[in-house]
């Protein structure tokens, strides 16, 4: 274990392999392939992880084609010590390859034991430790063991990349040609006005962070998250923004690309031919319902759909695409 990947059953995985490559080097050396899922998830047995006993390696990726960011191993019970608790083998082999971990929490109290009172999937004691500014790499210890069909799992070993920038790296300078093709002439500016502020699209970054909003206002963070976890999402350009507010949105063309474009003032979409194009009518029940309208990563909101509906109807048009009606109660 380094910071730049795993030896999973004398493989090497590092960081920054799409999930084909993964696929492509576990398919070779394995014959154990349990489940492959969606685009984002596969599934494989696994014997040993960082000297602890597994069962399953379980790889997710940021998005379709992008680098592998999570990792997580099912981990079979070790018998413990007199005295010692359920989670203790493992915390302490842990504690010897990374340090002390950085969180606990514990909440086996008042002297319930680790098998007892404890129902299955309930997490009874998990901690954390950080590899190298890098890797978040935690713990979590069942109230008791779970049967699978691969086996007894007593806990879960995760490992998450949380390096962006680093992740999005191979891919950065493609995406900003993009941008900047797509912003480079525009024509056709048509804004609307809405009644409810719209969002940015940001991940908030949670471990050893002093601003869990960086994305907001730092550029390369917001891009490398646009690459890693949306769908032809890019940062509106900064003529375009100037002239919007929180609540308005705008439609444009591409010039140089001829391509139709939707934006508010922080981020852009692009209509193509692949778009994703949902129309949800929230009803009202606990909340006051509205209207949502999801094209691509962009979603836009609305107190009512006096604007968004003709705004379907164009976009329908510029796209040849139809948007998926769907409706949902506000709850």
């Amino acid at each position: 274990m380094t910071p730049e990947g795993l030896d999973i059953d004398d493989i090497y995985f590092k960081w920054g392999m799409t999930l084909n490559e993964v696929k492509n080097a576990f398919k070779v050396n394995h014959s154990s392939i349990i489940k492959k899922s969606s685009s984002d998830v596969f599934k494989i047995k696994c014997n040993k992880i960082v000297g602890l006993p597994a069962l399953t390696c379980l790889f997710t990726e940021a998005s379709f084609n992008k680098p592998v960011i999570h990792t997580c191993f099912d981990l079979t019970p070790i018998k413990t010590k007199l005295f010692e608790k359920s989670y203790d083998p493992f915390v302490e082999h842990l504690t010897k390859l990374l340090g002390p971990p950085f969180e606990i929490i514990n909440k086996l109290k008042n002297g319930i034991q680790y098998n007892k009172h404890n129902p299955n999937h309930i997490i009874t004691y998990s901690c954390k430790w950080l590899l190298a500014e890098n890797i978040v790499v935690s713990l979590l210890v069942n109230g008791k063991p779970t049967v699978t069909k691969a086996g007894k799992c007593a806990a879960v070993l995760h490992f998450e990349w949380i390096n962006e920038k680093k992740s999005a790296s191979p891919y950065y300078n493609d995406f900003v040609k993009t941008e900047n093709d797509l912003s480079a002439s525009v024509s056709g500016l048509k804004k609307m006005k809405l009644g409810y502020k719209q969002s940015p699209y940001y991940k908030p970054l949670l471990y050893h962070q002093k601003d869990i909003q960086l994305a907001l206002h730092d550029k390369t963070v917001k891009a490398a998250q646009l690459i890693l976890y949306t769908n032809s999402l890019y940062r509106t350009p900064i003529d375009i923004s100037e002239e919007l507010n929180e609540y308005e949105i705008a439609i444009f063309k591409s010039e140089k690309l001829k391509v139709w474009c939707l934006c508010n003032t922080w981020d852009f979409t692009v209509l193509h031919k692949k778009s994703i194009m949902n129309y949800i009518e929230v009803k009202p029940a606990k909340g006051a319902g509205g209207v949502d309208m999801i094209v691509n990563s962009l979603k836009i909101q609305d107190i009512n759909d006096n604007i968004l509906k003709e705004l379907s109807k164009k976009l329908e048009e510029l796209s040849g695409l139809q948007f998926e009606k769907i409706t949902t109660y506000d709850v």
